[in-house]
């Protein structure tokens, strides 16, 4: 329960409160009273709690669902005033509770946004604690008009996965040869010949897009992460060796002007030791501590992901939310501490929710650029709203516009111009 007071009233609404046992402390001038009980007493709402709320492990848990004041709720009761049980809904929703219960994995072990209520009840894409939390505002504020609040402003923020730093150069000499004797045996002459061409440095590597990311983000003033894959060649993690001096290059180039972090491995989920490794190499390339970072695949399993993550010293999370469709994994919109249920315990762990990834609108949803435009500026709108902090997900391979990323240039540029002005931007 006081993870949930945290979240809704210190973290969203920036109140100063107080949990308490003592009846009267509801009665005193000047505060807004909540009483999260199964007895009704003198406080501007009374709400009667859900009993899961007060047991320790994790069960399943029948999720009703309502309406109030227009928006849908989880856990509504009869009270008109508070309309559901705020503190078990946002907890909820925010804990991942859903996630620790069986479910079945893609084909990556991860959890399908279809397999979420709020994909199912039809409010992914909306920040829905974040527009609970204003409309509790507005309650609290109506009851006690000269209560204090600490306002939240809207920002906005771009990050990157470097999950292949080029396209061709700087892979070593046996993956480039093996590369070519593929091209050549499979007759894909025209693929060798770029290739070749790149390598001669004829014409630029189509993935080296940087000069074009920091042109972008210093036109646009807003401000950036990036997250560089480290770990061992495999299916799944191909990028350029960590040892790699245009590697060690590129992350120092990057790192005068974003911030950097891990971007852990394919492999590292089942391996703390290849985590902690790879936290290592970019330590010692950036020569100062590493706590930010982003799974690969975006492979986060609850609570062993975030467990292996805080032991390896990261503290600040940005895998939460989905590769198959775009919107809310935890309905919320604001960086908020994450809540081990395996433990009982809030943790220090800071998980930053993205809204969407530039391969979830592309590959996952197949949507056209136009269409992608649209829904971006439609999530950026919902961020703003509520006074949030919208974070979009794109790659340096997905602005080479070639190929399927033919015209996704316009999409990233115009989510910029969004997040800057607001207006819905359609070039």
């Amino acid at each position: 329960m006081a993870y949930a007071v945290d979240l809704l009233f210190g973290n969203l609404l920036g109140l100063t409160y107080k949990v308490t046992q003592n009846p009267d402390d509801l009665n005193q001038s000047g505060i807004f009273g909540l009483n999260y009980s199964n007895k009704e007493l003198q406080a501007h709402v009374n709400i009667a709690p859900q009993e899961w709320m007060f047991r320790s492990d994790t069960r399943a848990v029948s999720v009703a669902m309502g309406k109030w004041r227009g928006m849908p709720v989880l856990f509504p009761h009869d009270c008109s005033e508070a309309g559901f049980d705020w503190l078990a809904a946002s907890f909820y929703l925010a804990s991942r509770y859903e996630e620790y219960l069986p479910f079945s994995p893609d084909k990556h072990e991860r959890f399908a946004a279809s397999e979420s209520l709020a994909y199912r009840e039809g409010f992914l894409r909306r920040p829905l604690i974040n527009e609970w939390a204003l409309a509790i505002h507005d309650l609290v504020q109506a009851a006690v008009p000269n209560i204090s609040f600490s306002q939240k402003a809207f920002r906005a923020e771009v990050t990157f996965d470097i999950d292949v730093g080029w396209a061709y150069r700087h892979k070593g000499w046996w993956r480039t040869t093996a590369a070519l004797g593929r091209e050549v045996v499979l007759f894909r002459f025209r693929d060798a010949w770029r290739r070749f061409r790149v390598l001669l440095g004829w014409e630029p590597d189509p993935y080296d897009t940087y000069d074009y990311i920091f042109q972008t983000l210093n036109d646009s003033g807003l401000d950036a992460r990036f997250f560089m894959l480290l770990g061992d060649f495999n299916t799944f993690d191909r990028n350029s060796h960590h040892r790699n001096a245009a590697m060690i290059k590129l992350i120092h180039r990057i790192a005068a002007v974003a911030r950097v972090g891990i971007h852990p491995s394919y492999e590292s989920k089942y391996s703390r030791q290849q985590l902690r490794k790879e936290v290592l190499r970019l330590r010692r390339i950036l020569g100062n501590s590493v706590t930010e970072s982003r799974q690969h695949y975006l492979r986060l399993n609850f609570p062993n992901t975030y467990k292996e993550l805080i032991n390896a010293g990261i503290t600040d999370d940005f895998t939460m939310g989905y590769a198959q469709q775009a919107g809310f994994r935890a309905s919320l919109c604001t960086p908020f501490r994450y809540f081990d249920l395996s433990e009982n315990q809030a943790t220090p762990l800071q998980v930053h929710p993205f809204a969407y990834m530039d391969g979830t609108l592309n590959h996952y949803m197949k949507l056209e650029p136009e269409n992608a435009i649209q829904l971006a500026n439609e999530l950026v709108d919902s961020v703003r709203k509520v006074g949030g902090t919208f974070y979009c997900l794109w790659h340096n391979s997905s602005l080479c516009e070639e190929r399927e990323w033919q015209g996704w240039r316009r999409v990233y540029e115009a989510t910029l111009r969004s997040c800057q002005s607001g207006e819905h931007l359609k070039s």
